[in-house]
């Protein structure tokens, strides 16, 4: 892929300090397989940190932003009855 050895080894690197590789060393890196509980957790601690994210915006929003992202909202919707 014409790519230098240096950018690939430091996303290996930063990949495996965030526990998604495993680096063997003079065998090469192999991914991480996620359990099924691992999945479920990853995915309630998305749904809390998404709640929270409503509950703040929810704190400091008006009218205008709420109207803003009400056109978003149906925007995308619009784009996802296309695709299908």
């Amino acid at each position: 892929m014409k790519v230098s050895i240096t950018p690939v080894r430091e996303a290996l690197k930063r990949l495996e300090k965030d526990g998604l590789v495993e680096i063997i060393p003079n065998n090469g890196a192999i991914v991480i397989t996620f359990t099924l509980r691992d999945i479920i957790e990853l995915y309630d601690l998305r749904r809390q940190l998404e709640c929270l994210a409503v509950e703040l915006l929810a704190e400091r929003t008006n009218e205008k932003l709420l109207d803003e992202l009400g056109e978003i909202c149906d925007e995308s919707d619009s784009y996802l009855k296309k695709e299908t």
